[in-house]
């Protein structure tokens, strides 16, 4: 079975315009609706549903504590 590259380019359309992602799924309806409740900005909610994992640069004082804690000692970085 052959692809039909009319079809493709129809579901890429699609998924564009309804991406199918954590971010579209669910982060932006919550956003949504605690705005409506809460009063906050949605743009403010979002930035803080969809955070962005720690740099790699190094281990968070939370980090730290948490392998302190279950006594694990971390693990070098280079």
């Amino acid at each position: 079975m052959a692809a039909d590259p009319v079809e493709f380019e129809s579901w890429k359309a699609f998924y564009t315009l309804h991406p199918f992602d954590d971010r579209s799924r669910f982060h932006r309806p919550a956003a949504l609706m605690a705005s409506m409740v809460g009063g906050n900005e949605v743009g403010d909610l979002l930035d803080w549903l969809d955070r962005k994992p720690a740099p790699e640069a190094g281990y968070s004082d939370v980090d730290l504590s948490f392998m302190k804690a279950f006594g694990v000692k971390p693990p070098r970085k280079d």
